[in-house]
């Protein structure tokens, strides 16, 4: 355990190495310490602390404490993938976007595969019904008029939610 500025003993963050142990005469583990503890007693002391929980403040600084860390390794990896030595402010933007788009990107994807699905159906009943020379049932139109609703819906909020 550390002191902190205000006498407080904080616990260090748990860190975790994906990548060699440096780039550029920088230890990566004690750069993702370093920034963890710098957010964690900026946290510790910030005004707003009493607006969460024990429990909720808690988890606030762990998934700070892991989004340090995956910004980091992100960042080395953008680095690395251009080749270079040193971690640029670029490498670091384009690790933050990343990791935004790679969270929220998941659940838009299968809402979007869904809405496919149902689209997909809907119209391959309607191409069957002109197809055939009976009359369709209040029920098969019904059914089909929803997947074509509901599929339609998802697809254009996959497309159009950014």
């Amino acid at each position: 355990m550390e002191d902190s500025k205000d006498g407080k003993h904080t616990k260090p963050s748990t860190i975790t190495v994906e990548f060699g142990d440096s780039i550029e005469g920088i230890d990566l583990n004690k750069l993702r310490y370093l920034l963890a503890e710098a957010a964690n007693t900026s946290l510790e002391n910030a005004a707003f602390q009493s607006s969460f929980s024990k429990k909720a403040f808690k988890a606030l600084t762990q998934n700070i404490t892991v989004y340090i860390n995956d910004i980091v390794n992100e960042s080395v990896k953008n680095s690395k993938r251009d080749k270079v030595d040193n971690v640029s402010a670029s490498h670091v933007d384009k690790a933050s976007a990343y990791l935004v788009t790679k969270r929220k990107g998941k659940f838009k994807g299968i809402l979007g595969a869904v809405g496919g699905v149902f689209l997909g159906s809907a119209v391959q009943e309607i191409l069957g019904m002109v197809g055939d020379s009976t009359a369709p049932t209040i029920g098969s139109v019904l059914s089909i008029s929803a997947c074509l609703l509901v599929g339609t819906l998802l697809v254009a909020w996959n497309l159009l939610r950014d």
